[in-house]
């Protein structure tokens, strides 16, 4: 009894401080011939020198069969006598179908060795088809298994890779305003003939302040050489200024073009000298009136800052003026009156 309990409380330990042994079970015949007998020791040291234990027992063992190993079984071989024949049978713990091998030890050169090495190679191929199908299932299988079937682990499989850290949202920028700029356009101009009169010319100049393709600002014309009206009695010169308040806007075309349309609203103002012929008198007369003026146009950058201009300008006199010599009327300023200006502009591009 004193023997039991040792042996039980050296399993319990053994439970308790380490790890079940990877164990073969061996079915032996109750009563195994010699040759059967030294084959057994030789395959329990074979197997034992690998790290597994030995469960061994009788077919007439009920608690054990080749069937049902139990826990921590990896293999099982079972020895069969009849007559000069050895039946040697391995299973694995994959439950497959067993491998059989049979030895006539009335063969030359079979002997307890022989018998030995055929029982332990059947059951290496046995247990090889088990870590072969453990291995495609990733199962861990303990070293004695790996080493008896002589094969390696599977490699780990590669860390999943880790998330890619999520980049950095970009936060818009608050839209920002196009700069305010200041922009100047002067240059000549030239007042077409209307009604009897003749060329004229002098200049133009704009002073715009705005942003992109909007603009707000003053234009100013005047006369330099005066327009002139002639007929058989005399003549008259007519010298004109025109002041307007006026918005402009720009529409690109080109990398270096825009359109420009421009409308505005002011006064004129007239100044104009009689020219009398022998026999009659020459007057002169100053004029005021309310003005409205529509320009069309283009620019071409030149440099950043820098480029060139054409327009035509029809202004309109809201109270135009009469010319009239020798009573005859020969002419009404500015209804309308058109001008044609090149010149040179300057300011953001």
């Amino acid at each position: 009894m004193q023997g039991a309990a040792l042996l039980v409380l050296l399993l319990a330990s053994g439970r308790a401080f380490g790890a079940e042994p990877s164990r073969v079970a061996i079915v032996r015949p109750e009563a195994p011939g010699p040759l059967l007998q030294e084959a057994l020791i030789r395959t329990r040291g074979e197997l034992r020198a690998v790290g597994f234990a030995i469960d061994e027992h009788t077919p007439s063992d009920a608690a054990l069969t080749p069937d049902d190993p139990g826990p921590d079984v990896y293999g099982s071989l079972a020895f069969e006598e009849i007559g000069a024949i050895v039946r040697i049978s391995a299973t694995s713990a994959d439950g497959g179908a067993p491998l059989v091998q049979s030895v006539d030890t009335r063969a030359p050169g079979v002997d307890a060795e022989v018998v030995a090495v055929r029982a332990v190679e059947t059951l290496r191929a046995a247990m090889l088809r088990f870590t072969r199908q453990a291995d495609s299932a990733r199962r861990a299988l303990p070293s004695p298994v790996r080493g008896f079937t002589q094969t390696e682990a599977p490699p780990a499989p590669p860390p999943a890779p880790k998330p890619l850290p999520e980049p950095p949202r970009a936060v818009p920028e608050p839209a920002r305003a196009e700069p305010s700029s200041l922009m100047v356009w002067l240059g000549p101009s030239l007042l077409l003939p209307t009604d009897s009169a003749g060329l004229g010319w002098g200049a133009q100049a704009g002073l715009y302040f705005g942003r992109a393709w909007y603009f707000a600002g003053v234009s100013l014309e005047t006369a330099i050489a005066p327009t002139r009206y002639s007929t058989d009695s005399g003549s008259a010169e007519v010298r004109r200024t025109l002041a307007l308040l006026s918005v402009r806007t720009l529409i690109d075309v080109e990398d270096s073009s825009v359109l420009s349309a421009s409308t505005g609203f002011g006064f004129a103002s007239y100044s104009v000298q009689g020219r009398a012929d022998p026999g009659f008198d020459a007057n002169q007369a100053n004029h005021e009136s309310g003005a409205f003026a529509l320009e069309l146009g283009g620019a071409h950058w030149l440099l950043d800052h820098v480029g060139s201009y054409l327009t035509l300008r029809a202004s309109l006199a809201l109270d135009a003026a009469v010319i009239r010599i020798d009573e005859r009327e020969i002419g009404t300023l500015d209804r309308p009156a058109l001008s044609l200006s090149v010149g040179v502009v300057v300011g953001r591009r």
